[in-house]
């Protein structure tokens, strides 16, 4: 049976290891990947930026508080696109977000992983794929809900500062 396509951002996979407050930048939903700005702030992630981490909570604004999984060990859940279909020997390759704007009716992410963009280039793809969720339904696909740790971790060591 093929995946469905239902896309709502990236969900933590296993235990949370810590959740941090943050001030918003722009308007954030929960499941967005986000990247903190030069200016303290976050904001939803755009494709090949380094990011802080995945928001746990909604944000309506500039200025609103919002709660983000920021550790570098976190792993989590993601959709993958209707790009290439990924097969199990994509797994450990590094892949791009499609940063889709939120749906603002539910609140909720629409972010996923760019099935097109799998590379073993380490520095400017911000996901690396762990393996395909065992749910049963899943499968390696087209719309696979993937396992990820983000790759370039603004947290992590020996990255860049802002």
């Amino acid at each position: 049976m093929a995946n469905s396509d239902k896309p709502r951002g990236f969900r933590p996979y296993g235990d949370i290891i810590r959740v941090v407050p943050y001030t918003a930048g722009a308007a954030v939903y929960p499941g967005d990947a986000v990247h903190l700005e030069d200016d303290g702030k976050v904001d939803p992630a755009v494709a090949s930026e380094a990011l802080l981490g995945v928001a746990a909570s909604y944000a309506a604004a500039d200025g609103d508080e919002v709660l983000v999984w920021d550790s570098p060990d976190q792993k989590f859940i993601v959709q993958s696109d209707n790009g290439t279909t990924l097969a199990q020997t994509a797994v450990g390759l590094n892949y791009n977000i499609v940063d889709t704007a939120g749906d603002s009716t539910y609140k909720q992410s629409r972010q996923e992983l760019d099935s097109d963009s799998g590379a073993t280039t380490p520095s400017t793809l911000p996901l690396r794929l762990i393996d395909f969720d065992r749910e049963q339904g899943n499968a390696a696909g087209e719309f696979a809900e993937c396992i990820v740790q983000i790759n370039n971790h603004q947290l992590g060591r020996n990255t860049v500062g802002l």
